[in-house]
């Protein structure tokens, strides 16, 4: 088996692209991140090489043309759990085996991405692998602080497994406030100058955060199913005080996911009701002229049939009276509308 190191100067972490430990040797664009853990009083810090007592963690960042296969194989996982670790499906689980516990749930790193990219975690016996196959920052962002001794005590792998999940749930709740600070902006823009927002403005945050709801709820029945694990069936378990909290916040982000979207939805129904206000207003200026232009259209019809018994064509001031009859006509018309209201 070949060992190989770089030095990842973004994070000061040691990325690994053929591995140590229980991995044989894999394609050389495959990144897996190695992380020795040992709990030292309040916090954890990592070490050169595994401690007793410690944990590990391998994170393994995939290329889509990656092939995981050999560097699962020495990890002994069951042949049904090593398939799902190698599917490229995009749908939640939760899954106990003999020895440990798979997860496969989405995650996105910001709130307006189209898609979300899926994170698999394993908790094994004393160590704790994630694979994704894209760069995902919540692992670089959770191996930067466990680097620079900012986690908490993490003295087992569920510790760390649970502890990953929360940096999941801390990506959730920013997502949430970045969308809520948008469509905020949104809806002033909206309240201030309606005529500077469309539905089509709309309908990309309508999208986005349908998305970030289903992820919730994806998220939710993961860690659902994740709590009847860990309470191993028995109804009346004690839950894990953290994945409680997990699952508190995560069923707020989903209410507060639905209040968005319920704004979004009145925001997009005020639009609608400012285009037909747009609409009837242009319909009723319309329906002025005409109603204006229509006896004087009949007046210049009658005066223009040119018939020879018609007195007023000889009349010196006919042609002034009838243009003065006109004017009178439109002013008067002019007047009954504004008197109704229809010209605002």
């Amino acid at each position: 088996m070949r060992h190989g190191r770089r030095a990842a100067e973004a994070s000061g972490r040691r990325l690994q692209r053929v591995h140590t430990g229980p991995f044989h040797d894999t394609r050389p664009f495959m990144d897996i991140r190695t992380l020795y853990l040992h709990g030292d009083g309040d916090t954890t810090r990592t070490t050169d090489s595994p401690v007793e007592g410690g944990i590990v963690w391998y994170d393994m960042d995939i290329d889509m043309d990656d092939d995981p296969t050999p560097a699962l194989t020495g990890l002994g996982l069951p042949p049904h759990i090593l398939e799902s670790c190698l599917a490229t499906r995009r749908f939640p689980e939760t899954e106990a085996f003999a020895g440990g516990v798979l997860l496969h749930m989405p995650v996105r790193q910001q709130w307006n991405a189209p898609r979300a990219t899926y994170l698999t975690l394993l908790m094994l016996a004393g160590k704790v692998v994630s694979l994704h196959r894209a760069p995902l920052p919540v692992t670089v962002k959770t191996a930067q602080r466990l680097t620079m001794g900012d986690a908490p005590h993490l003295g087992l792998a569920r510790d760390l497994f649970l502890y990953l999940l929360e940096a999941v749930i801390e990506t959730n709740i920013q997502n949430f406030v970045e969308a809520r600070s948008h469509i905020e902006e949104l809806s002033r823009t909206l309240d201030e100058t309606p005529d500077a927002v469309g539905v089509d403005d709309i309908l990309p945050f309508k999208r986005n955060v349908a998305r970030l709801t289903v992820q919730h709820e994806e998220q939710f029945y993961c860690l659902t199913a994740l709590q009847g694990i860990f309470a191993g069936g028995a109804p009346n378990a004690q839950r894990d005080p953290r994945l409680r909290d997990m699952l508190d916040t995560q069923a707020h982000l989903a209410r507060s996911a639905d209040r968005m979207e319920y704004r979004l939805r009145d925001m997009q129904q005020h639009c609608h009701y400012v285009m037909q206000e747009r609409t009837e207003q242009r319909l009723r200026i319309l329906t002025i002229l005409s109603s204006i232009y229509m006896p004087l259209t009949l007046i210049a019809g009658i005066y223009g049939m040119n018939f020879k018994a018609m007195p007023e064509l000889d009349w010196e001031y006919g042609y002034f009276a009838v243009l003065g009859l006109m004017a009178a006509t439109a002013a008067g018309l002019l007047w009954f509308f504004r008197r109704r209201g229809w010209l605002g």
